[in-house]
């Protein structure tokens, strides 16, 4: 009887092993602006379930995303970001309005939620829903910290923020890459 459930046990022990095993290759790695690009912390994110990729374009976003039509804003223009029509942030691009298409990259995301969209944006597993000190376990300890802001700085000038509002409620997350003359 020994014998034969032992049987059992020693396949159920490799299965476990082995799925142990992959499950921390795939958890995200901890901040580390020495190491971390753009690239590294746009990977780290996902919008509506979708990764985002750099350079961030909406055409990368996948077919349910577009962008309303760009407005002038200083030497650059915004967008609005739009998730199957509704918004869900803000894109910038370092040139005219008319410039701006799908294939155009971003040099900024602002990411400002309601209510019902806290957990739209995730950093690492971190949300708009949780706190600063839940981004700092989630994420790593920031680059720099002023105030009610986080900031991690990637090793080619980009820049992730997280702003808090109010009552622990994280009013904004914004994700900045390096074009020359945004960060």
């Amino acid at each position: 009887m020994k014998h034969r459930s032992l049987k059992f046990v020693f396949p159920a022990l490799v299965i476990a092993l082995v799925f142990s095993g992959c499950e921390s290759k795939t958890s995200a790695s901890k901040f580390d602006g020495n190491s971390w690009t753009s690239r590294t912390l746009a990977e780290s994110m996902t919008l509506c379930g979708q990764n985002l990729t750099y350079p961030l374009t909406v055409e990368s976003l996948g077919e349910d995303f577009s962008i309303s039509e760009a407005e002038s804003n200083g030497t650059g223009s915004t967008a609005n970001l739009l998730y199957n029509g509704d918004d869900v942030g803000v894109l910038r691009f370092e040139c005219a309005p008319d410039m701006v298409t799908g294939a155009t990259a971003a040099s900024r995301f602002i990411f400002i939620p309601d209510d019902d969209q806290l957990e739209l944006l995730s950093v690492n597993g971190f949300t708009a829903k949780d706190s600063l000190e839940t981004a700092k376990k989630k994420i790593g300890e920031p680059t720099e910290e002023k105030g009610m802001t986080l900031y991690y700085k990637t090793s080619d000038n980009g820049k992730l923020e997280i702003i808090e509002g109010t009552g622990q409620k994280i009013y904004a997350i914004n994700l900045y890459f390096d074009t020359g003359n945004n960060v």
